[in-house]
């Protein structure tokens, strides 16, 4: 495979641009984005790519590559799917295989289990894959080190709402804890090594058994006295949904 085109410039041609370098260093890439000015200025710190747009005459890819809003894949693919010679890729979590099979080229999906927007190490995140055991690119994925996970599109989405749990929903109650420490006038420093044995236990431990706090022990003292000095309404919101299910998943009566 010597040519790949990638349709989009953001934070997901980026991982395409990254996993290229890692098991097809020496191959062609060059990236077609809305507005090439702003695509050099993202792309800058990278070798050896081509930036193009519309407007240029676009080469046949070996591979083409979706790198784009899961709510654009469909007519992206159909707009340019006449430019996949051998296959064609998308990188969502939650769309179809289905969304990318009109066409001759083999449809592949390459879900990156991770934010893509920061720092990660390919070696260290997961790949979910979704597509023909004799895909050429996956017998590519699999001589490498890599976390790949090939698996069906019914578990796909599965993962997909755990991955989004797991997240986004955990980066989502950081969040308004830090809110929370400004309205308090507090220090973050004071949780990091709570934070850091939090998630030590998450990756080691069978969490069940280690759950703790005033919702465990049905504390209706100090769990009436967290509700009514806390200043951020969405944190109270979350604090007295997540203690309600605390006592439910245990099965404990206030």
């Amino acid at each position: 495979m010597n040519n790949h085109l990638i349709i989009g410039s953001g934070h997901a041609a980026r991982f395409v641009i990254q996993l290229m370098r890692e098991v097809l260093p020496f191959v062609s890439i060059s990236v077609v984005s809305r507005n090439k000015n702003q695509a050099l200025r993202k792309l800058a710190d990278l070798q050896e790519i081509n930036i193009l747009t519309d407007e240029d005459e676009l080469p046949l890819a070996d591979m083409l590559w979706l790198a784009v809003p899961d709510e654009r894949i469909a007519d992206t693919f159909q707009k340019y799917k006449m430019l996949a010679t051998k296959g064609v890729c998308h990188l969502s979590g939650a769309t179809s295989l289905k969304e990318i099979t009109d066409t001759d080229a083999s449809p592949i999906v390459i879900w990156p289990v991770a934010s893509l927007s920061l720092p990660y190490t390919l070696s260290k995140i997961s790949l979910v894959i979704e597509c023909s055991d004799d895909h050429f690119f996956l017998h590519t994925l699999q001589e490498q080190r890599l976390n790949i996970f090939k698996t069906t599109y019914e578990n796909r989405i599965k993962m997909h709402m755990l991955a989004v749990a797991a997240n986004n929903f955990v980066h989502h109650l950081h969040t308004l804890i830090e809110e929370e420490l400004k309205s308090q006038n507090l220090s973050k420093d004071f949780l990091m090594p709570l934070i850091e044995q939090t998630y030590y236990n998450i990756l080691h431990d069978n969490l069940k058994n280690l759950q703790t706090g005033p919702a465990r022990r049905a504390d209706v003292a100090t769990i009436r006295q967290h509700e009514s000095i806390i200043k951020t309404p969405a944190l109270k919101n979350l604090y007295q949904s997540i203690t309600n299910s605390i006592l439910n998943f245990y099965a404990i009566e206030l």
